[in-house]
């Protein structure tokens, strides 16, 4: 980060700034990862009225390297006492075409500006995407209390039970008190019952599987593009970029509704061949 000489002006005006802006509005979600994130626009909206007022002007350039091909975009905050504050962020786009490089300023341009003015741009997931680590939640699991008095449990090698002729006994009961009470329990002695053939296997059924609806098929689609763009590395920006790029639009995709069936198709095959060449690449460098 660069620095006027002096600052305490620009500083100043930022306290009083800061203290009036309004929160910036998640304003739009990425179904991929279930999260929400507010837009470029929407950070703007949220700060724009609090620095005018505070008389900070708000200035963003952005500029790509030849030999990298990274996007460089410079945010800067500017008093109207000459003082500034000013940062650049540096990201490499996903492809070298106008597409991938406009959605890379924008990017670069939301969240460096919601750095500078401490603005909440996404929400918190603890760090898991940046780490690598998958989005997990405890699996939670209910336990049956079995009170001992009544739990029986069988042992896992226990002997098959025999039928054997019991003849009257007399079983010793005890009390609550312990003494000893002596009851007849009389058992009737089993019948040699006649042994019956094994039963035949029934023949297998076959279950026919119920077909997908439309719909269902669609979504199936849909998720299938989430989860490839997920393992070549896409940002939710470079995915919406990269679809618009597969089907020929000047505009990123906004929405999955966008795309007809065989727009699904298109992409879908574009992102495995995509995945399988990657996959290739890394052998051959093995």
């Amino acid at each position: 980060m660069e620095y006027s000489k002096e600052i305490g002006k620009i500083s100043e005006a930022l306290a009083k700034a800061q203290g009036q802006m309004k929160p910036a509005a998640f304003d739009a979600s990425n179904p991929h990862f279930k999260s929400k994130y507010a837009t470029l626009a929407s950070i703007m909206e949220a700060c724009r009225p609090a620095l005018s007022a505070a008389g900070i002007a708000v200035m963003q350039g952005a500029s790509v390297d030849p030999e990298t091909l990274r996007v460089n975009v410079t945010t800067l905050l500017t008093h109207i006492s000459g003082e500034f504050v000013k940062e650049t962020l540096s990201i490499k786009p996903a492809r070298d075409d106008p597409q991938s490089i406009g959605g890379a300023i924008t990017y670069a341009r939301k969240f460096s500006l919601a750095a500078l003015l401490s603005i909440v741009a996404d929400d918190d997931d603890d760090g898991n995407l940046a780490t690598g680590r998958p989005d997990t939640k405890p699996l939670l699991t209910s336990v049956k209390k079995t009170s001992a008095s009544t739990a029986t449990v069988a042992p896992t090698n226990a002997p098959a039970a025999t039928k054997t002729p019991v003849t009257n006994a007399v079983v010793p009961k005890t009390t609550t008190q312990g003494t000893p009470v002596k009851t007849e329990v009389v058992v009737v002695p089993a019948k040699n019952e006649p042994v019956q053939a094994p039963a035949q296997p029934e023949p297998p059924v076959t279950i026919t599987p119920k077909a997908e609806t439309p719909t269902q098929q669609r979504i199936g689609k849909i998720r299938e593009i989430f989860t490839l763009s997920a393992k070549l590395g896409h940002s939710p920006q470079d995915m919406k970029t990269e679809i618009a790029t597969i089907l020929g639009w000047s505009a990123p995709l906004r929405e999955s509704s966008q795309m007809t069936n065989d727009d699904l198709d298109k992409v879908l095959v574009t992102f495995n061949d995509a995945l399988t060449a990657r996959s290739d690449m890394q052998q051959e460098a093995a």
